[in-house]
């Protein structure tokens, strides 16, 4: 967008807020255009008249914000040599584009080998997120199905003894174990072949063991040794017993102390498990020996998958628990044998501490991982983070590894299993790295015939444009002057079909806007005397209702009918001022105060009265005290409205019963007209807004605007009105008015 475009698209955002805040009611100065004569220095419209009246003058605030600094500090310097040298419009827009228009290929010209290595960095980063996210994603997915797996591999070991405890001869067995001994040995070392598993145990309710798949002789021994009653393991385990024999099923990840692991023997692998040496001892297999210097050296505590089935005789309850466990440590087949179909590309493995205990590798050296050490830098990461995802090396392999911890039931960490797939982040970001470095190469080559081309562009799109822009230019200046001087019924004619024929149509649609928005101010106005009017039209008329069964009461002395009737000729000619007052300004005319100079204390004296008839019947008793007696001038129709509002709220808040306290005063040089009174008071949150329109408290059909109407007329006198109030403590309105000279 060119510079003329750009301004006069500032232009109409300007006029456009001025539109929309004037039909939201902001205050209207009708000397737009004139600044001689416009007496609001700081209003809307002047600030209007600012950018109307001159368009050479005002182009560089048009422009600030929107092209940046190279662009001001050439429009400033094109105003400095046309103000030498009188150039007209068409030569500044000439110079301005060639100036702008060069200027910026100057700019690409430097800034645009910065600008490609920037772009070149993001087209870096966003080439390599796409498949970096998609990595993390696999890596992530693995990490789930992997735990998956090792659930699912501990359920396939419940579920295999609950189909063997089917056998009815079982709970036969257990009930005369001296004589079935032998049943029983044949029929646990069975059921750990069909099962895979390492430990098959018999337990009975008391924790005895009633038989082992591997060792016979260990009949009869409890099951958690005496001497591990302080072991963490040993004591999870003998929960999961507890449990068990409670009739609930037991599985997970299980820490199994190495005291256990030595009553079971290492027999060879049941048929179709992987080939592997047999030890002594479970004991002894559970042994995994650190390849690096370091601590641990070893690591013999026994990770187990887990589980424990109730044997339950036919009255339902439990007569021994049935828990078989498969050894974790040394492990190359973690998550079973057909996993590698569903992780083909996926090594997992299992660390205590630093140290890897198991590790299933579809491919490569993976396997050698167990009896190896975490680096560092993913020790710290592993034990400070539950889960995570971090890539690292192994050998020459670049790995992108999730990890998580395992905890047995009873939420002691046991250690953590880790997923890794192969994916080299480095490689790819060099790939990508060199590509952008050829492609910023290539931009160079441009550099020169861009700069020739843009100053050629720029001398003939300044030559078409000053010709083109200069006569509407001149036509929209004339239209704004216009309306300026209140011509609102003056029209703009512009037929470019361009940002300046938009332009013509939002001055035409302004003036229109502001010839409808006159028309409704005024009836607005009309509708909120006509309210204020109402209002106070209650004081008034309650005199009347008050004094007319006075009139009508034969009984009433001569001299009370008399003063009544007083009353109430004074009460109808407050209701004939405020009519007129509405007839008035309907008339477009606003009449000026009608001021009196007069004392203070008679002007309060000649309200006592009005005030005591009004209170007349209710247990209110008023007190009028002249502390001092200033001179003031008062409208003395306005100002009685003002107190009979402030005392007929008084009246409403007392509720029928209390005292009301007029006051005349002389202080710090100014009149004081107070209203105290012992009501409950006003709350906080009412007094911040208590002489804004519509604000009501405590009144049941009050309409919000005597409070108001009292601030009007004070300040039409030059005055000021406050209120002091406490809840429980009475309200004071205090009236300041200054002293006549």
């Amino acid at each position: 967008m060119n510079p003329i475009s750009v301004a006069t698209n500032e232009f109409m955002r300007r006029l456009y807020i001025y539109v929309r805040d004037r039909e939201k009611g902001t205050s209207f100065c009708r000397n737009v255009g004139a600044a001689a004569r416009c007496p609001k220095g700081g209003c809307r419209s002047e600030a209007l008249r600012v950018r109307m009246g001159s368009v050479t003058k005002s182009r560089p605030t048009a422009l600030r914000g929107s092209v940046g600094r190279p662009m001001r500090t050439g429009m400033h310097l094109l105003d400095r040599i046309s103000k030498r040298l009188g150039l007209s419009i068409r030569a500044k827009l000439a110079l301005t584009f060639v100036g702008t228009l060069t200027l910026l290929g100057a700019l690409l010209t430097f800034v645009m080998p910065y600008a490609m290595e920037r772009s070149m960095r993001s087209f870096v980063t966003a080439s390599a997120d796409a498949p970096t996210e998609q990595a993390v994603g696999r890596v992530t997915e693995d990490l789930a199905v992997g735990y998956h797996l090792l659930r699912q591999r501990t359920d396939q070991l419940a579920a295999g003894m609950r189909v063997a405890l089917g056998d009815g001869d079982v709970e036969e067995w257990i009930a005369h174990t001296s004589n079935h001994r032998s049943e029983l040995q044949d029929w646990l070392a069975d059921l750990r072949a069909q099962l895979g598993a390492n430990m098959v145990v018999l337990i009975d309710t008391n924790g005895v063991t009633l038989g082992r798949g591997t060792n016979p002789q260990a009949f009869g021994d409890p099951f958690v040794p005496p001497s591990l009653s302080a072991d963490p393991a040993a004591a999870t385990l003998s929960g999961a017993l507890e449990r068990a024999q409670a009739g609930k099923e037991v599985r997970g990840v299980f820490e199994v102390p190495p005291a256990m692991l030595r009553k079971e023997r290492d027999l060879p692998a049941p048929e179709g498990s992987p080939a592997r040496p047999t030890a002594a001892t479970l004991a002894d297999r559970a042994v995994v020996r650190a390849l690096t210097p370091g601590r641990p050296e070893q690591e013999d505590q026994g990770l187990t998958l887990l589980a424990v089935e109730p044997v339950r005789r036919a009255d339902g309850g439990v007569a021994a628990v049935l828990l078989g466990a498969a050894l974790l440590n040394g492990s190359t087949s973690i998550l079973g044998l057909d996993s590698a179909s569903v992780l083909p590309n996926t090594a997992t493995s299992l660390y205590r501490k630093s140290l890897c205990v198991a590790c299933q590798a579809p491919r490569g050296n993976w396997g050698s991982r167990i009896g190896q050490r975490h680096a560092r830098e993913l020790l710290r990461e592993a034990l400070t983070k539950e889960r995570g995802i971090i890539q690292h090396q192994v050998g020459e392999d670049w790995l992108l590894s999730a990890w998580m911890h395992l905890r047995d039931p009873a939420g002691r960490p046991l250690g953590a299993l880790w997923v890794s797939r192969q994916y080299n982040l480095q490689l790819l970001y060099e790939g990508v790295a060199k590509l952008a470095t050829s492609a910023q190469r290539q931009s160079w080559r441009f550099m020169v015939l861009e700069l020739v081309l843009t100053g050629l562009l720029a001398f003939l799109l300044a030559s078409l444009a000053a010709t083109h822009i200069v006569d509407p230019i001149r036509k929209l200046c004339n239209g704004a002057r216009a309306i300026g001087a209140d011509d609102l019924e003056h029209r703009i004619s512009i037929g470019t079909g361009d940002e300046l024929e938009e332009l013509a149509g939002a001055f035409n649609d302004m003036a229109a806007q502001l010839q409808e928005s006159r028309r409704q101010d005024r009836l607005a106005t009309m509708g909120r005397m006509a309210s204020t009017i109402i209002h106070d039209l209650r004081n008034p008329l309650t005199l009347i209702r008050g004094c007319t069964p006075l009139l009508a009461d034969p009984e009433t002395p001569p001299a009370e009918r008399e003063e009544f009737q007083g009353y109430m000729v004074e009460a109808a000619d407050r209701i004939d001022e405020m009519v007129r007052d509405l007839l008035d300004y309907a008339r477009g005319e606003e009449r000026a105060l009608s001021l009196q100079t007069e004392p203070l204390g008679d002007f309060v004296a000649h309200l006592e009265p009005m005030l005591r008839q009004e209170f007349s019947g209710s247990e209110i008793n008023l007190a009028l005290e002249i502390l001092g007696n200033p001179t003031v001038s008062l409208d003395h129709r306005k100002m009685e409205r003002v107190v009979l509002n402030l005392t007929g709220n008084a009246r409403d808040a007392m509720k029928g019963s209390g005292k009301l306290a007029i006051e005349a005063d002389l202080a710090d040089g100014r009149a004081v007209l107070r209203v105290r009174d012992t009501g409950p008071g006003l709350p906080e949150e009412i007094r911040d807004r208590l002489f804004e329109p519509f604000a009501t408290h405590g009144k049941e059909h009050g309409t919000g605007l005597g409070l108001a109407i009292c601030k009007q007329f004070v300040e039409a006198h030059g005055g000021e009105i406050e209120v002091e109030s406490q809840p429980g403590e009475g309200t004071t309105f205090t009236i300041w008015l200054p002293v006549a000279e």
